[in-house]
């Protein structure tokens, strides 16, 4: 591998939607190399690791939309392969159990991140007999082009259907509404997370703590799910 070969001290890791496997990365820790995960993180590899609370990210973006009048909230759901996917699911569904909405598994829909599908999952939901009136969707890529594809089939944002997404992308405040979405502090992730490598390429491999810092996010909430208020006269 090349980082071994360059004889790196450290190395910050965020795991991919394709990872399966995790020995290529074992192999850093078996030398005795400090490994540290953010994001997207597995349980497999007991190391240091940065994330944001996604399961309460969740539910409070879902929650957002049911307060909002919405009760068909549709999900479209990050790779099964992803720790973040699998608790923001369920802050989805614990969210519609609180407000004792029924499930419905037409309402979900796996996402492989791939944003030439959005338009085909979108237009499918949207076409259903009783379609949603509420979007919960894993990223803010897809969400934006779910934005564009619920406009050119002419239904009324929010009125018709509130849409959260997550992350908040540059973009998210220049699409038209603007996407109501959860803010992740990336730049608190990644200064977190290079602090806990710092910290042990300090110690010797017995001191090490495969501690986990649980970072909290906010929901930004804009004209995708809110109506704008009119201005008094």
């Amino acid at each position: 591998m090349v980082m071994l070969a360059s004889q790196v001290d450290g190395i910050l890791v965020s795991i991919s939607k394709e990872t399966r496997s995790y020995e290529h990365l074992k192999i850093f820790q078996r030398k005795g190399i400090p490994m540290v995960l953010f994001n997207r993180i597995c349980d497999e590899l007991i190391v240091p690791k940065v994330v944001i609370n996604d399961y309460e990210a969740a539910f409070g973006a879902v929650e957002h939309l049911i307060l909002t009048g919405k009760r068909r909230i549709a999900h479209l759901v990050g790779p099964d392969s992803l720790i973040t996917s699998r608790k923001r699911l369920k802050g989805y569904l614990d969210a519609l159990k609180k407000h004792k909405i029924p499930i419905d598994e037409s309402l979900i829909i796996p996402y492989d991140f791939t944003l030439e599908k959005v338009k085909i999952y979108i237009r499918h939901l949207m076409e259903l007999k009783y379609p949603p009136d509420g979007l919960f969707i894993a990223n803010d890529p897809a969400a934006i082009e779910a934005i564009r594809t619920i406009k050119n089939m002419g239904i009324q944002i929010p009125q018709q259907i509130g849409i959260v997404g997550f992350s908040n992308d540059y973009c998210s405040n220049l699409i038209e509404p603007g996407l109501t979405t959860v803010d992740q502090p990336k730049r608190l992730i990644g200064s977190t997370a290079m602090q806990l490598l710092l910290d042990l390429i300090d110690k010797e491999v017995s001191q090490w703590k495969a501690v986990t810092k649980t970072l909290d996010s906010k929901l930004i909430v804009r004209n995708s799910s809110m109506l704008q208020e009119s201005e008094p006269t």
